[in-house]
Formats: C-alpha cells, structure tokens, sequence
C-alpha cells in the first residue's frame, strides 16, 4: 500500500491511498480514525512512521502511538500513551532513532527532549532561548 498519513484537529488520523489506475487524481481518501482522548479534543501537531507504529505528538505534549500495518484496520487497534504530556506546549516536532530504543521530541516550550520508549524515561532534556520546530536523529543514532 502507498500514500501518506496526516494528522490534525480534534485528535484525527487521515489515511490516503495511492491508486495505480487513477492519474488525474491519484491519492484517495481511504480513513479517518479519531484518537479516543479521554481528557480533552486536541490537535496532532506532529506525527512520523516507523516500522509498524504510527508515533504522533499531541498539542497538550503527550506523545502516542497505534500499531499500523496494511493488513489491518486502524479502527481495531487501541491508540496508546508512550509518554504523558511533560512538555508544558505543543510538541512541534518528533524523530525516532532508527538504531536506538529513542525519540526525541522538540515543543514550543523551548525545550528538546530525548526519551528512552521502551524504558519509558526522558534520557536528555535541553532547553533553548527561542521555540523548537523541527528535529531529526543523526543517521548514527546520535
């Protein structure tokens, strides 16, 4: 399956796939799962694939996952807090170390921060003068 992943208001995961047949208009809307957020509405600001998990920073600064693959429903899998909301603003931005059990995650609050997911702990955390909105791991893992 192809096509691409968006996130947005009111905590919703939109799915659109690539036709083969289709030219004029190749990608087609094939989902929308709203996040079960038991504590308020909000935004996805940021969201990333890695291997079969969707990972997505929540406006309140919660940071969740789904388990995703294209031979299943979204809609029959739980979504489920990785972290709860340490950062004080919106998450901006998220990457997932390829090499590494880490992601880190950059926040209008100023800082960046690493967290360890498997051992549910924050490894680094740096704040800055002025708001983070993009991050990335260094191929390495570094």
């Amino acid at each position: 399956m192809k096509g691409f992943i968006i996130g947005g208001s009111n905590a919703t995961i939109h799915i659109f796939v690539k036709s083969e047949t289709e030219k004029k208009n190749p990608y087609a809307f094939s989902l929308a799962k709203t996040l079960q957020y038991k504590f308020s509405i909000s935004k996805i600001m940021s969201l990333i694939i890695e291997e079969e998990n969707i990972l997505f920073g929540m406006e309140c600064g919660s940071l969740m996952k789904v388990l995703f693959t294209t031979d299943q429903q979204i809609e029959d899998v739980p979504f489920s807090h990785i972290l709860q909301p340490f950062h004080t603003d919106r998450i901006t931005g998220l990457d997932v170390c390829k090499r590494k059990t880490l992601v880190a995650t950059c926040s209008l609050d100023k800082t960046v921060r690493v967290w360890n997911y498997q051992e549910k702990t924050l490894e680094v955390m740096r704040e800055f003068d002025e708001q983070a909105h993009a991050l990335a791991f260094h191929p390495s893992g570094y």
